[in-house]
């Protein structure tokens, strides 16, 4: 601000004057008459006549209009950080604005394609449907046998395990046969081999290694316990 010495004039636009009491009165007069307190009033009637009766409904959505904004306060932080990772990404699509138009571009085509092909899609929508209605029909009528067929597949599983590695180990000795694979070098020395043959032929066990599975299975266990010819011993 500058400082007037003598005979300095102040224009007459940098000058002004205090309001009179008269146009004081009539402003305050213009407010109080005719526009914003009147229609704050007019509210103010609206919302009492609306919460006459209603003292409960009014109070627990204040309360919870209370818990929303405690729980906004309290994850105000969270707010904040989503709203910068919101700014850089509108940030960042601006800078890629070219490749996004680009890409709209390019999904035009095949919108359209789906567009033309809409019916096609419904209908395998559709068949879908059907299949996968016949599906739950089929599974829910052959529940029992497809249970039964579990069942009966348990003692084949424990059989396997059971097994321990005798059945993975087994294929490993089938190129050496008969001379084991850890010792089939010293088997065979020059022009002649070592080897030894031990033949069970008693008849329970050419039962079970020849004819179980068969529509025989038993016969020559059942021959035997008729014959009555007791086992050699071991």
């Amino acid at each position: 601000m500058g400082t007037l010495s003598d005979g300095d004039l102040v224009p007459v636009e940098r000058s002004g004057g205090y309001p009179t009491t008269e146009q004081t009165l009539a402003t305050l007069a213009a407010a109080l008459g005719g526009s914003g307190l009147a229609q704050a009033a007019e509210v103010f009637g609206e919302l009492d006549v609306a919460m006459i009766g209603r003292t409960d409904e009014v109070r627990a959505v204040a309360g919870r209009l209370s818990e929303l904004l405690t729980g906004l306060e309290a994850q105000k932080e969270d707010i904040v950080v989503a709203l910068e990772s919101l700014e850089r990404l509108s940030t960042e699509l601006a800078i890629r604005s070219d490749e996004v138009e680009g890409g709209v571009a390019d999904l035009g085509p095949a919108l359209q394609v789906l567009a033309q092909r809409r019916q096609r899609l419904v209908e395998a929508t559709r068949a879908v449907d059907t299949v996968t209605a016949t599906a739950g029909r089929v599974v829910e009528a052959s529940g029992g046998d497809l249970r039964a067929g579990l069942e009966s597949l348990d003692p084949v599983l424990q059989g396997l395990a059971d097994s321990g590695d005798s059945l993975t180990e087994s294929p490993r000795y089938l190129a050496t046969f008969p001379f084991p694979l850890d010792t089939y070098r010293n088997a065979v020395r020059g022009d002649y081999a070592n080897g030894t043959v031990i033949l069970d032929l008693r008849l329970p066990v050419l039962d079970t290694a020849l004819l179980i599975g068969t529509p025989f299975e038993g016969a020559l266990a059942l021959l035997d316990t008729i014959l009555g010819v007791p086992a050699p011993p071991r």
